[in-house]
């Protein structure tokens, strides 16, 4: 899995980091699965150690398959969810885990 660089790769995972109030965040992956993604990002986020008792809004995590021209269309999606992280820092997370 690494962080997607090249325009002519025929097949891509996206990720949009929301919450709501807050800038989105969007970062696009290359040589991998939604479900090794999911995984990745389970990990990534368990590994915080953070309180399942914080309270506040979610900040959703949505993992979406890219299929670029000639489809360009969206394909299957999934999702994770957590409190306790601003969509900023949820993305520094995952670049880091990546590099």
């Amino acid at each position: 899995m690494k962080i997607y660089k090249t325009p002519k790769v025929p097949y891509q995972i996206r990720l949009q980091i929301i919450k709501v109030g807050l800038p989105t965040e969007h970062l696009s992956l290359e040589n991998t699965t939604l479900e090794q993604v999911q995984d990745m990002v389970k990990t990534v986020i368990e590994n915080q150690k953070i309180s399942p008792l914080i309270l506040g809004k979610v900040t959703n995590v949505n993992i979406r398959e890219y299929l670029p021209y000639p489809k360009s269309k969206n394909g299957e999606q999934l999702s994770v969810s957590l409190r306790g992280f601003e969509p900023k820092q949820v993305l520094d997370l995952i670049i880091n885990h990546l590099e």
